[in-house]
């Protein structure tokens, strides 16, 4: 048999080496099968989230309770992630709308061969106008035509 430092270590044996030491002569295996399976799936959740965990629980409901703060801090932090993904995909598609919307009247313009002079002038009121937000008419409102 290889030596811990060039076996690979799983997380049961890693469990069971670490218990070693902080119990002594206690074997991980001897405890409890659910302490056993709690503890490796602490080690595994600690492994997704790259905590380290400083925090070294020593019972049942000391694992369990680090694991739901571990998951909660998973469904925040992606709740987190979502509401700004969705909020920079939001930006990025109104101001694509927009910069669509310049392209094809500078394309009009020029097809038209308007002239320079006025063609700035009717970019420029465009770019006001677009920039103006519009009140929500009762039309524009699906729930109500229900």
């Amino acid at each position: 048999r290889a030596p811990l430092g060039v076996r690979l270590v799983r997380g049961r044996e890693w469990r069971a080496f670490r218990y070693r030491l902080k119990v002594g002569r206690s074997s991980f295996l001897q405890a409890w099968p659910s302490y056993q399976y709690l503890s490796c799936f602490h080690w595994a959740v600690g492994q997704i989230s790259l905590s380290g965990s400083s925090i070294v629980p020593t019972n049942s409901w000391e694992i369990a309770l680090n694991v739901g703060a571990t998951m909660l801090g998973f469904l925040f932090g992606s709740m987190l992630v979502s509401m700004l993904s969705a909020a920079m995909m939001d930006y990025q598609m109104r101001r694509n709308d927009k910069l669509v919307k310049l392209r094809t009247l500078r394309r009009y313009l020029r097809e038209n061969e308007v002239p320079t002079t006025i063609a700035v002038h009717v970019q420029k009121q465009v770019e006001q106008r677009l920039a103006i937000k519009n009140s929500i008419t009762e039309r524009d409102v699906e729930a109500l035509q229900l």
